[in-house]
């Protein structure tokens, strides 16, 4: 410390030796001033070094996390596109809703790596869409699955006359991904500002980047897990072990993804959310209790396999407080549901879940999600719910007598003939968009035609 209390001194009179003067009396006045100004100079100096060093750290930090979010397929947002409710909301709900932020993720089909596509319309369909509401204040997520076959009102964002009753799943297919998000805003009085979109290579790969996760299974899950492998394998492109037990096991990627993927088990579609909020329930787990360098190799393994509409400034906002979330309640839409409804779509049936009313299921959503009691939905969720309430039918279809042998497969995907082993997994008569062929364009030329939302039931 001895050359600070010189260091003033010897820098305006370059740095002249002088001889210390004697100890004699008290200091003076002026000589206690003079420390006193040196001190605070010196403790100014410090600080500003400290204040200087941690914006360095912060802005190499934040150009590190950019560089990451770099690889991201940001999708630009047309806020002109976007729409929901809140015109026709009163005050207290738009006043309640802006204590959370909503974000929907989507788990597309998708079956190969390129993300340049996973925007493109008639190509992919949404296995995954759940709602993930988080808490401004307590940073509580909860999670609600939309049940893929739920029949509500979807419109093309760039032309809102073009609209029609299908599976929530078809919105993608027919509109793209902004269609998805304002379906959800609009059918139940949501405000969801912003969608993510991963394949099913970012699952895998963020379940390998955790470590695995411990998961309890059922023998019958367990063979169709196996099942799955194969094709989540062929499509993807990555090996896969075969799990050889039930019970408490452990999940790699590839494992994890399959088992998300199951369907045809007591539950069907319901049970299947119910395992995909389960799964990202433990990724979560391990998430939080992983380190900075864990979790940079988790940022390195999914990044390329997603597409968001967040901002990558916001993205580096969100990124800086995650370890201050927490995991709260999840649910599958909608809470009540009347079986076997079914419409008609291009003169064949199709099976849709079907919202006991979808006034009564919007309000308890509306409970769950922000603790309002007795909502009541707005006049647009209304007439949607009147008009299903007219479209689906519960009338017994009456089967015809065919000499043919029946099908009890689902729909085969187009034939690849170097590769075996593709699961078999029984149809359930509930059909789903296809992907086109190659024929069939990656963007909309005009109407999509209904046979192109046709098959690939098995997802």
């Amino acid at each position: 410390m001895a050359r600070y209390d010189d260091f003033d001194d010897d820098y305006y009179s370059d740095r002249v030796v002088r001889k210390k003067p004697a100890q004699t009396s008290r200091p003076t006045k002026t000589t206690k001033k003079a420390k006193n100004k040196r001190k605070k100079i010196i403790a100014i100096c410090a600080i500003e070094v400290i204040v200087v060093i941690l914006l360095v750290v912060v802005l190499n930090v934040v150009n590190y996390i950019s560089d990451k979010f770099d690889k991201l397929n940001i999708i630009q947002f047309d806020d002109e596109l976007f729409e929901d409710n809140q015109q026709h909301m009163n005050q207290d709900t738009i006043e309640t809703m802006k204590g959370y932020t909503n974000i929907l993720l989507i788990g597309v089909d998708a079956r190969d790596n390129d993300m340049s596509k996973i925007n493109n319309r008639l190509l992919n369909h949404s296995d995954t869409m759940i709602v993930c509401s988080i808490n401004n204040e307590t940073k509580e997520v909860k999670m609600v699955s939309i049940y893929r076959d739920t029949i509500l009102k979807m419109s093309d964002p760039e032309n809102p006359s073009d609209y029609r009753y299908r599976k929530a799943t078809e919105a993608i297919f027919y509109y793209g991904p902004q269609s998805t998000m304002n379906m959800l805003n609009v059918n139940l009085d949501l405000k969801i500002d912003h969608y993510v979109m991963v394949n099913w290579s970012a699952l895998i790969e963020i379940v390998d980047a955790v470590g695995g996760i411990d998961i309890e299974i059922t023998e019958e899950e367990r063979m169709w897990i196996n099942e799955y492998q194969k094709d989540t394998s062929r499509n993807t492109g990555k090996p896969y072990t075969e799990l050889k037990s039930s019970g408490y096991v452990h999940l790699d990627g590839m494992m994890a993804t399959s088992y998300c993927r199951i369907r045809y088990t007591a539950g069907s579609d319901y049970k299947r959310t119910e395992r995909q909020r389960l799964v990202l329930s433990e990724i979560f787990k391990k998430a939080k209790s992983m380190d900075v360098k864990q979790l940079d190799r988790v940022v390195d393994a999914v990044v390329t396999n997603v597409a968001t509409s967040i901002e990558q400034t916001e993205l580096i906002k969100m990124a800086s407080s995650v370890a201050s979330y927490s995991l709260g309640e999840n649910v599958g839409f909608p809470f009540d549901r009347q079986e076997m409804g079914h419409i008609e779509v291009n003169g064949k049936l199709q099976y849709v879940v079907t919202p006991m009313t979808l006034e009564s299921n919007v309000s308890k959503l509306h409970n769950f999600l922000f603790g309002t009691t007795d909502y009541v939905p707005t006049p647009v969720v209304q007439e949607i719910g009147q008009a299903i309430t007219g479209i689906v039918s519960f009338e017994p279809i009456e089967e015809e007598t065919t000499t043919e042998v029946p099908k009890t497969e689902a729909p085969e995907e187009p034939e690849e003939p170097d590769v075996p082993d593709v699961p078999e997994i029984p149809s359930d008569g509930n059909e789903e968009p296809t992907e086109p062929s190659e024929e069939n364009p990656t963007e909309p030329s005009g109407e999509a035609t209904e046979d192109q939302s046709e098959g690939n039931e098995e997802e």
